[in-house]
């Protein structure tokens, strides 16, 4: 009887530590999980400005075509 306590004891000692285990494996993979996900937010707003200052650009040019077109037609 108790050499049967003992190896179901020993069996769940065993037990635990492969789960304490698996539980630093899903630590360490939501850990880079998170880094990830910062480091897309980050470059997910490095393009939302990047594309803000595209689109400021092109509103420039085309300020810059029509006062072109304006000018040609008020030498015409």
């Amino acid at each position: 009887m108790a050499e049967t306590r003992k190896v179901y004891a020993e069996d769940k000692e065993a037990e635990v530590e492969l789960l304490e285990r698996s539980i630093e494996e899903l630590e360490s993979t939501i850990n880079v999980l998170e880094n990830n996900v910062d480091f897309i937010k980050g470059e997910a707003e490095r393009q939302r400005l990047q594309r803000e200052d595209l689109e400021m650009e092109l509103c420039a040019l085309k300020d810059q075509m029509q006062n072109l077109r304006n000018a040609d037609d008020d030498i015409k």
